[in-house]
Order: structure tokens, then C-alpha cells, then sequence
């Protein structure tokens, strides 16, 4: 319910449901209802706040989480500490990392983290290797900040190129649901 809510933009909804997670009992629910409002907290853009609760449930898990780590990512990537959050997707990089989602997700941080700090040789890189990671799935965020990174070296015809998937595979997305 709280996720649903999170997708749906009723964060005070997604908050109280965390909240009553947290009071749980039972480990498993106390740190998805922690884990929730810190990403409550982020898309609030209480950064400081989303970072601390992510922090929390990482020193509380028994073994590191892949998407937890993604979470963590993502929020420092807001927050704009970009080394940091290279740090830990590149971190994630060296462990076992196998699942095709995962790399898709952690790759796509990664180039936003080279895009931001300017880096666009880079980020085309890291965006070209999260595309991989998606097979056959087309992801239009992809293409556009392949597109973002081409014109930030410059290729404006290759971002052009990339501009025009997004806006296809978006439309096509859209006659989907």
C-alpha cells in the first residue's frame, strides 16, 4: 500500500503507512516501513533526511541489498553528492551483481552520476552498457539522456537521433497501458 501510494504521488498516505510499518513487530516490516519513508523523505526533497533513513536500514539488514544500495544512490544523486554516489554504484559493480534489472538500474545511476558532473564520454558509456543490461526492453529515459550526453559532446545530430527513440518509445509505451 505504501509503494502504491508513493507511484500515485500521495506521499502523506505512502508516510503513514511507513509510520505503521515501523511499528511493527515483525524486523522485515519495521525496515520496509523505514526504507518507505526515506523515500517519502526523498521525493519531498528532504534529501538529508531520505539519506539518513536510507543509512538506517543498510547498518540494520543482515547482508547489503542491491536495491537498497540503488535507493542510497539515487538520493545522493539528487542531493547532488555525485562522487559519493559513484562510489557506491561502482561499489556494486565489484560484487555479484547478475540480474539484468539490476544492471540496468545501477548502470542508468552511474551515467547520471558522469552526466551531471559533466562527464559525457562517460555517461554515453554507462547508458549504452544499462541499454544492454535491458535486451530487448526499450526505455525511453535511456535514450533520452543518451541524447543529453551526445549534445553535451557536441554530436547533435546523434542526439537528435536519440531525442527521436524517446519520443517514439514513449508513444509507444503510452498505446500499451
Amino acid at each position: 500500500q505504501a509503494q502504491a501510494a508513493l507511484r500515485a504521488g500521495e506521499l502523506n498516505a505512502a508516510l503513514d503507512r511507513s509510520r505503521e510499518l515501523q511499528s511493527s513487530t515483525v524486523p522485515g516490516e519495521r525496515v520496509n516501513g523505514i526504507t518507505m519513508e526515506g523515500l517519502v523523505m526523498r521525493e519531498k526533497g528532504e534529501l538529508t533526511r531520505a539519506y539518513a533513513l536510507l543509512e538506517r536500514v543498510r547498518d540494520e539488514l543482515p547482508e547489503p541489498s542491491v536495491l537498497l544500495e540503488c535507493e542510497i544512490a539515487e538520493t545522493l544523486i539528487r542531493a547532488e553528492r555525485l562522487p559519493e554516489a559513484r562510489g557506491v554504484l561502482e561499489n556494486l559493480l565489484t560484487g555479484e551483481v547478475r540480474e539484468a534489472d539490476q544492471l540496468e538500474r545501477i548502470f542508468y545511476l552511474l551515467g547520471m552520476t558522469y552526466l551531471r558532473s559533466g562527464m559525457a564520454h562517460e555517461a554515453v558509456r554507462s547508458f549504452s552498457k544499462s541499454r544492454g543490461a535491458a535486451r530487448d526492453k526499450e526505455n525511453g529515459e535511456i535514450y533520452l539522456r543518451l541524447s543529453d550526453a551526445y549534445s553535451l559532446m557536441g554530436m547533435e545530430e546523434k542526439a537528435v537521433e536519440y531525442a527521436q527513440r524517446a519520443k517514439r518509445t514513449r508513444r509507444s509505451n503510452m498505446g500499451k497501458t
